[in-house]
């Protein structure tokens, strides 16, 4: 419960829109918290709230755990063709968007 617990429930839906900044900390993560992060991001971030990350693979497959929680996940670069950035430390860079939840 390291995710859960040091973020509380939200109490409000006063904000428009929430942006989370992922980075690359997730390719680290065993499988067990990336569920939990995610699970996390779920409870938290409000429908139309936008997640960004970079990651050293070219298809990480959390990026399927993500999309399964509610998230429409889009691969926005790729490193495919050469490098995406001038150290050649990341493959791809994505965005999820929170899907507005069934009623």
């Amino acid at each position: 419960m390291l995710f859960q617990h040091s973020c509380p429930k939200r109490t409000c839906n006063c904000l428009y829109n929430m942006q989370v900044i992922l980075m690359d900390h997730v390719d680290w993560l065993s499988d067990k918290l990336v569920k939990e992060l995610i699970d996390t991001l779920a409870q938290q971030v409000i429908p139309g709230g936008v997640v960004i990350w970079r990651s050293a693979s070219l298809a990480p497959p959390y990026a399927q755990v993500i999309a399964k929680a509610g998230f429409s996940v889009t691969c926005l670069q790729q490193a495919d063709n050469g490098y995406m950035d001038r150290v050649n430390m990341y493959s791809s860079f994505y965005m999820a968007v929170r899907k507005a939840k069934k009623v």
